[in-house]
């Protein structure tokens, strides 16, 4: 499409969709960046208060005590240090909740239905590989032979992790739950998202590599010992990971036998999302890329690519934090809705996608999971048992 064969009113509706476009994603990224900034620190602070309750010990000597009484003023006041980055925390809040969600958008009407199958999974089957197509087959045999049933097993068992472990933090069940979530999420991605496309036309845009694998990922380090949180190795494996994710996804994006310098490329994705029933206003902006890509699919693949690769290097080498997250937190609000159309419109959505489980790794395991001396000082005050101060020690 020339811009000279169209009309004014046509002209007008171009550049009003392309303001749009940039407007949702600055709205976006602020919105998100400050909501979780908020949720995450709250979290934190209840996280603090529930396991000081629980957990009255001291580090001292190179070992935990149970806690001592501080001559303070007119008052004795409690000091005790907390045992776990505030990222443990919201990470083990932030999974439960997002498992509990995905239950909910698992009882969807249609998930039921062997229409699901057929539009969804078997598509993905078939473009595997002949032994991963095998496995994913057996899978789609075993939901077929009674797929409300199958459904039904599906919702029992996202609800029964989110609601463990957001009530079971410090109980048997909620460790349980953590397990359970490991085990699922692997199977959600070998099953059901084909290895995340890793050996068919791998794309971030096309899933690769799999919202399932960063979920076992993330129960993963639940799971693990925590002294792995205290000295600081979840923070720095998750920054490592993550950046050599980005930039082995920038290679295959620019890798030619992948096929997104096509014009069919990156557009036969997008152009998909668009056509799922949603509010009229993201259709419209999806509508919009798709057809900016379509018309210059080389230049729109280069520049994915190489947003990609920057995360990648920058990750490598962070020297601002706060700008990294940010520009990590724009890519990732910007992919969410255009590459992802925010998971879960159409009414065939099963989970959020991979932004927000991205996002939360970062947030979670990075930002608040960094070790930090003996972790975060709280001084109580014995006589009303309230908080006077909260810092990092």
């Amino acid at each position: 499409m020339d811009m000279h064969d169209l009309n004014n009113t046509q002209i007008l509706s171009v550049y009003y969709s392309s303001l749009m476009i940039v407007v949702w994603i600055l709205f976006f990224t602020i919105f998100t960046v400050s909501f979780m900034t908020f949720i995450f620190k709250w979290v934190g602070q209840q996280a603090d208060e529930m396991d000081l309750k629980q957990n009255p010990t001291v580090l001292k000597g190179g070992r935990r005590v149970p806690l001592r009484l501080i001559p303070g003023g007119g008052n004795k006041v409690f000091q005790a240090r907390h045992r776990l980055q505030v990222g443990w925390y919201i990470l083990w809040y932030g999974l439960g909740a997002i498992w509990l969600l995905d239950g909910l958008l698992q009882a969807q009407p249609d998930m039921a239905l062997p229409l699901f199958v057929k539009l969804v999974f078997q598509p993905l089957a078939n473009a595997q590989p002949s032994w991963l197509k095998a496995v994913m087959d057996l899978g789609i045999y075993l939901w077929n032979q009674n797929t409300v049933t199958s459904n039904i097993g599906a919702v029992l068992i996202q609800v029964g992790i989110g609601v463990a472990m957001l009530t079971g933090r410090s109980r048997l069940w909620g460790k349980i739950a953590v397990y359970v979530s490991l085990l699922w999420s692997l199977s959600i991605w070998v099953f059901g998202e084909g290895m995340g496309n890793l050996f068919s036309h791998p794309s971030y845009f096309n899933g690769t590599p799999g919202a399932a694998l960063i979920y076992s990922v993330l129960s993963l380090f639940l799971i693990l010992p925590k002294k792995y949180w205290l000295e600081g190795h979840i923070a720095r494996w998750s920054l490592r990971g993550l950046s050599i994710m980005w930039i082995v996804l920038a290679l295959a994006e620019l890798l030619p036998k992948n096929g997104y310098y096509s014009p069919n490329g990156l557009f036969s994705i997008i152009a998909t999302l668009s056509n799922m029933p949603q509010p009229q206003f993201i259709s419209s902006s999806l509508e919009s890329i798709a057809s900016a890509i379509f018309r210059a699919p080389i230049v729109w693949n280069v520049g994915f690519s190489m947003i990609m690769l920057m995360l990648g290097v920058m990750g490598l080498f962070v020297r601002s934090r706060k700008v990294f997250l940010t520009l990590t937190m724009a890519w990732l609000a910007f992919s969410w809705w255009a590459g992802q159309d925010f998971g879960f419109f159409g009414g065939m959505g099963t989970d959020l996608n991979m932004s927000p489980l991205l996002a939360l790794m970062y947030v979670a395991c990075w930002w608040y999971g960094e070790a930090s001396g003996d972790g975060h000082l709280l001084v109580r005050s014995v006589n009303n048992n309230e908080s006077l101060r909260a810092n990092r020690g």
